[in-house]
């Protein structure tokens, strides 16, 4: 509900753990947005629920700060050239059921 209010929600598997954890520490610097930090126990709900569905990074691997930096996006789309720089809006072109975390219903003619 927090994330999901100014775009669209991201899969926590797409980002590893310790990119959610920078994301959820700095609001004040949300890519280059001021957020209102969350506070109570909402902190600890997403928190909990990032920390647990979110993956790690591999030996070597350097910590994204991007969705479009992050190996599972890669490996999701070996063959796929992007028009537009890749960003959280951009996902609707393919995927037109994002908002709903349904990336599986894909618009072929966006390829």
């Amino acid at each position: 509900e927090s994330c999901g209010t100014c775009h669209i929600p991201i899969p926590p598997e797409v980002l590893p753990t310790e990119t959610w954890e920078r994301i959820l520490e700095n609001p004040g610097d949300h890519y280059g947005q001021r957020l209102e930090p969350p506070v109570g126990p909402v902190i600890l709900l997403m928190w909990n629920y990032l920390r647990t569905f979110s993956r790690s990074v591999l030996e070597k691997e350097s910590v994204p700060a991007f969705v479009s930096k992050s190996r599972y996006f890669r490996a999701l789309h070996p063959q796929v050239s992007f028009a537009d720089p890749v960003s959280h809006r951009t996902c609707y072109e393919c995927h037109p059921g994002a908002q709903q975390l349904n990336y599986r219903q894909i618009n072929i003619s966006a390829n």
